[in-house]
């Protein structure tokens, strides 16, 4: 079994992880703010660069670059595009009648990812 993990969670409103010289073996980005060129010179050669939701006009930029940034920079590239939630209202209704509890039991500081990645795979 091969299992992943991270060694750095960057807070995207206090640093950019484009703007400093560090190249990352795999990027997860859940804003998807910067442009394919700037994401691919922040990894490793042989990286790979996931997008997941936030700015869907970047995400689709990366779509028709995907076989051209492999062949030029053997970095390996996906965008998943994600539909706004729908049903909250409802189900914020049924938690507050205890209808339903949520696995959750409190919020996590950016520097508690750890921890709270942790006490997910311990449940």
């Amino acid at each position: 079994m091969h299992l992943l993990s991270f060694d750095k969670v960057i807070d995207y409103e206090k640093e950019g992880y484009t703007e400093s010289c560090i190249q990352y073996d795999i990027i997860l980005d859940n804003k998807s703010t910067h442009s394919p060129f700037k994401a691919i010179k922040a990894l490793k050669p042989g990286g790979t660069y996931l997008s997941i939701g936030g700015d869907s006009w970047r995400i689709t930029q990366y779509a028709p670059l995907k076989k051209w940034i492999f062949r030029r920079y053997n970095n390996r590239v996906a965008a998943l595009g994600l539909r706004p939630n729908k049903g909250l209202g409802e189900l914020t209704g049924l938690v507050e009648s205890g209808k339903l509890i949520p696995a959750v039991d409190k919020r996590y500081s950016l520097e508690e990812v750890p921890q709270a990645i942790r006490r997910f795979e311990e449940a």
